[in-house]
């Protein structure tokens, strides 16, 4: 079952953004679900000894139907080669609302991803709704003899459209060699919107 996707990322010294948007073949399974993302802004933070932290604030319109949350889906095994994967080491932190009010959070591991299921089971809620998760992860960085480089999926797969997606990376230090970026659907080699600044980099999608 295709899933809409988001936004994903190459740095440390090197850094590559992929922002996918959508498979085309999420389009049937997005028709089937009545909210949507209108805003997913993934914050993170590359420590000197490797580890990032990351804040996403996740904004949401339930509309007029009543849900008790999301499940955010974070990629954590990747294939390596035709016989490792690769996994990371993330860690959920907790989760938020916008305004600081503490959301209750089960996770799980879910195949390839860990599956952070927010919301409380006994209330239901409508309309516009906003999330804060907060995590970090060791070991993603890979290391190279004359850099290191961030790869990371930045929103994750979803079953609804994300309207906007952008991120921002803060380095520990100058030293930052490349930044590159893709958008649209998973493996394009589309470029999407990137700045650079002293130490830090945002991304974000065009379209």
């Amino acid at each position: 079952m295709g899933r809409w996707q988001g936004l994903g990322l190459v740095l440390g010294v090197l850094l590559l953004l992929a922002i996918a948007m959508h498979q085309l073949a999420a389009t049937h399974v997005a028709a089937a679900e009545d909210w949507t993302i209108t805003s997913f802004h993934s914050a993170i933070l590359v420590e000197s000894d490797g580890q990032f932290d990351v804040t996403e604030t996740i904004l949401v319109d339930f509309g007029g139907s009543s849900h008790h949350g999301i499940v955010r889906e974070i990629p954590v095994i990747y294939d390596y080669d035709q016989t490792h994967n690769r996994t990371y080491d993330l860690t959920i932190i907790g989760v938020t609302s916008q305004n600081g009010e503490s959301v209750p959070f089960t996770s799980q591991p879910t195949g390839s991803f860990l599956s952070v299921q927010i919301g409380d089971p006994n209330v239901e809620g409508s309309g516009p709704r906003s999330y804060v998760i907060y995590y970090a992860v060791a070991g993603a960085l890979n290391g190279f003899t004359d850099h290191d480089e961030l790869n990371w999926n930045a929103t994750g797969v979803w079953p609804v459209p994300i309207e906007t997606a952008t991120t921002t990376v803060t380095l520990p230090g100058p030293g930052l060699q490349r930044i590159t970026c893709f958008e649209g659907p998973l493996g394009s080699t589309e470029p999407c919107a990137s700045n650079s600044t002293d130490g830090s980099e945002s991304f974000g999608t065009s379209r």
